[in-house]
């Protein structure tokens, strides 16, 4: 699965990336850059006519780092978190954007229990996967496609879980789960944004 949002919006990263760590104006403008990076993924800057957009952008950020006004990206975005209830893998930006912030939350692996990185994700057949099944859901009355594979229930599920997950509800799989000896079950979900406690729908 390739996680990066915006397969063209890190060309406008390029300026003043030779700055030192450790200057103390490079961390601003780096903030600055984040800023810009993530109003970009959920805005969907780059949904569209991503070269143009690009080269816009490296302008407005160059002046924006120089001291200038916010870049267009930043100051006109807006986003309502109910939206993820919409978004699914077809909504390209948003729902990459996402699962990345999943892994910068350092989710950790049902299986290993081990933080999530590239390399285990490459050994491990880590991959998007549903957290209620879709099969479960559809013999439950869920017939729209949008409803079941919205970026809420989906998360970061290895290959071994995920084949034992098979079509049962979270009820059943996260109980073999909870079960596990020394398995830290509350620290493990919460790493991926998922629900703990009595009151979870899990």
């Amino acid at each position: 699965m390739a996680t990066l949002p915006d397969d063209a919006a890190p060309v406008g990263c390029g300026p003043r990336s030779d700055r030192r760590a450790e200057d103390p104006e490079a961390g601003a403008q780096r903030e600055k850059l984040k800023r810009w990076f993530w109003c970009s993924v959920f805005g969907q800057a780059y949904e569209s006519a991503p070269n143009s957009r690009s080269a816009k952008d490296v302008v407005d950020l160059l002046s924006w780092l120089a001291g200038g006004v916010l870049p267009e990206t930043v100051s006109s975005f807006r986003f309502d978190p109910k939206a993820l209830r919409d978004v699914t893998p077809r909504q390209r930006s948003i729902y990459r954007g996402t699962i990345s912030l999943i892994i910068g939350n350092g989710a950790r692996d049902f299986h290993t229990q081990a933080v999530i990185t590239g390399k285990l994700m490459s050994e491990e057949g880590i991959d998007d996967h549903h957290v209620f099944p879709s099969k479960f859901l559809e013999t439950r009355g869920v017939t729209a496609t949008r409803a079941r594979d919205c970026v809420l229930n989906r998360t970061l599920i290895d290959r071994t879980t995920n084949q034992m997950i098979g079509d049962r509800p979270p009820s059943e799989y996260l109980s073999e789960i909870r079960d596990t000896a020394d398995f830290p079950f509350d620290a493990v979900l919460t790493s991926h944004g998922l629900p703990t406690g009595e009151d979870s729908p899990l």
